[in-house]
């Protein structure tokens, strides 16, 4: 495995090598984005029943929101057009959707699919929640 040094030395001097290194980071980048939509949709082992009690947890809803951003963070970075903060002066007027906001739009409709199926067993009839 060639170090980090030489790859990007590689880049400078090959064209070749160049627009290859750039679609792999575009593809980064695009994966990335799919990561976060994968778990922002994740609602395993977010709420527990402790008693009687469905109980929220904090410390994996947190992980989950620190993983997004890490991502997040990132892909904006490798492609920030396309996933950075500020929509692409090209799309003006079109709906653009922040991953910021589909990442909280995800994670109420993950919380809500989870309640509806804890419905269905009739949890809200012998539960307390807190």
């Amino acid at each position: 495995m060639p170090s980090r040094a030489t790859v990007y030395r590689w880049a400078e001097t090959n064209d070749s090598f160049r627009d290859k290194f750039a679609r792999g980071r575009n593809a980064q980048a695009h994966f990335y984005f799919e990561k976060m939509i994968e778990i922002a949709f994740d609602a395993e082992g977010d709420f527990f029943v402790e008693g009687e009690k469905l109980v929220s947890d904090h410390v994996r809803v947190a992980r989950a929101r620190l993983q997004v951003d890490t991502l997040k963070f990132a892909a904006s970075k490798l492609l920030p057009r396309t996933y950075g903060d500020k929509p692409a002066e090209e799309s003006a007027g079109a709906l653009v959707i922040a991953p910021s906001a589909a990442r909280s739009f995800a994670r109420t409709a993950a919380t809500v699919e989870l309640l509806h199926k804890a419905a269905g067993r009739t949890l809200f009839d012998s539960l307390t929640y807190s």
